[in-house]
């Protein structure tokens, strides 16, 4: 047996599946690592099926609450986004994705690591990178940029011949024109290529996996008794593992459909701790919001939980407004707000994009529940930041997307960054934010600190009503000084004869 161990990424798709036929043709033993970040995959037929083309181990390890704790939050904590749209879905995954396959292969004794990133796209120097800082002795094998490989292999028909000479199982959905590819995590779902390609194609309706029609309107479906004959496999988010089925099967309403979005609006309220969420609240109006409430849906029967100082038990059911969940652990909270926000179609997003390598790229992406917390908390932050301290996190932020889109998470200028941004949260941004999500759109209607000495919102000073600590005969001077520049701009234009 060869003593080259390499550790491949696998995702059980045609690609990986014959990097790793080919990587066993050369003589390397092939541990297949399979990360659970919240992508829809049955595990277990991927596992068996990297067993059969001949796997020395397959691995699969369960990183979401790590993927959201670690790398998420941060990221939504920054207020980062990459080119002052894209929420960075895939990148912000990479990172997490390296640092377990670099952990196992120090624990298997692997000298190589292996990937199918292409060499057009980000994720190779993504993965690359974060490799070369956490486990600098490591090679790494990337066929798509070995000539012996990319030149035997030059199109997708080529692929799928190798694919079926060498007894590697395809999708019945998969064909030599696959009209876009998917990536998928529990933050967000991205689409590229094929028909994307071209940025005058508007996407096809079928495309997008986790989120409702906004401009559509729901088709409603009230017979609850036929709720255990929906094809959940088809309606559940994405984002949302094997395991999550029987949960997600009391929380989804038999209302509930891909094809358009409910007609009635859904408040939502969201406590941050320090820019963290740390608590989801959904408030149902009896009748409303095209859902079907039942007792299962409501919190914990026997308990009685507290919400600003209110208590809330089931019996509210027959009440004009219902406190329907609360949900207060990470993934919990996250899945929850994924599906509601996907519900009512928010977080998608169309852009043309500006990839590390040099060229422009075009993506589509699906980001429900990171699209209201990035709202929510932006809203809080705006309430107990210091005008001059936004203006450098803005600096800060824009600095830490392009650190986090180009693949440096690990870098010593990522790492300053991200402790700087951290400050400006710690002990600070908590409070309440409450948010109206209706077809496609995030409306914050209210906010408030939890503790009101954080708050630099004084509203005796900014009210019209009270005189407050404020004297109005300053502003004369304040006036005069900020016009002084102004005054010297235009004398100069008027000698000038601008």
């Amino acid at each position: 047996m060869s003593s080259k161990k390499v550790i491949l990424a696998y995702s059980g798709g045609l690609d990986t599946s014959c990097i790793l036929v080919w990587l066993i043709e050369n003589n390397y033993n092939v541990i297949a690592f399979m990360a659970n970040i919240g992508q829809n995959e049955d595990f277990e037929a991927a596992k068996v099926k990297a067993h059969n083309l001949g796997a020395l181990k397959v691995i699969v390890k369960d990183i979401r609450l790590s993927f959201l704790t670690d790398y998420v939050y941060p990221l939504l904590k920054s207020g980062a986004l990459y080119e002052d749209r894209y929420m960075m879905g895939t990148a912000i995954a990479r990172p997490c994705i390296a640092a377990e396959m670099i952990r196992i292969a120090k624990e298997e004794g692997a000298q190589y690591v292996s990937h199918g990133a292409t060499g057009k796209g980000n994720d190779q120097v993504r993965f690359e990178l974060a490799c070369y800082a956490l486990y600098p002795a490591l090679k790494i094998i990337a066929p798509w940029k070995i000539p012996a490989f990319y030149e035997r292999f030059p199109g997708r028909p080529e692929l799928f011949e190798y694919a079926k000479s060498k007894g590697v199982p395809l999708p019945s959905t998969l064909t030599p024109k696959t009209p876009w590819s998917v990536d998928a995590n529990l933050m967000h779902t991205s689409y590229e290529s094929g028909l994307l390609e071209d940025p005058y194609n508007s996407a096809p309706s079928d495309l997008y996996q986790t989120t409702a029609d906004p401009f559509t309107d729901l088709t409603k479906h009230r017979d609850s008794e036929n709720m255990n004959s929906i094809d959940l496999s088809k309606k559940r988010p994405k984002h949302a593992g094997k395991d999550d089925v029987s949960a997600l099967k009391s929380e989804v309403s038999t209302d509930f459909c891909l094809s358009g979005t409910p007609s009635q609006p859904q408040e939502i309220e969201i406590e941050f701790k320090s820019g963290e969420p740390v608590k989801l609240i959904v408030y149902y109006s009896k009748g409303g919001g095209g859902h079907t409430l039942t007792k299962d849906d409501l919190i914990n029967k026997s308990s009685v939980k507290k919400s600003h100082g209110k208590e809330f038990s089931n019996d509210s059911v027959g009440d004009n407004n219902i406190l329907m969940v609360i949900k207060n652990d990470p993934l919990s909270l996250f899945i929850k707000l994924n599906h509601i926000a996907g519900q009512h179609g928010v977080g998608r997003l169309d852009i043309v994009e500006n990839r590390f390598v040099g060229m422009k790229s075009r993506g589509i992406y699906e980001t429900p529940a990171f699209t209201v917390l990035f709202e929510a908390h932006r809203d809080l932050e705006a309430l107990v930041l210091d005008r001059e301290v936004r203006k450098i996190k803005r600096y800060l932020a824009e600095r830490f997307s392009e650190q986090i889109y180009n693949g440096f998470w690990f870098s010593p200028e990522c790492e300053y960054t991200r402790s700087c941004l951290e400050l400006s949260e710690r002990g600070l941004v908590s409070g309440f934010v409450k948010v109206i999500l209706f077809k496609g759109h995030v409306y914050i209607i209210s906010r408030k600190t939890s503790d009101p000495k954080l708050s630099l919102y004084n509203q005796d000073l900014v009210s019209m009503d009270v005189k407050g600590d404020y004297d109005p005969v300053d502003a004369n001077g304040f006036i005069k000084i900020n016009s002084l520049r102004l005054k010297e701009h235009q004398r100069r234009k008027e000698r000038m004869n601008f």
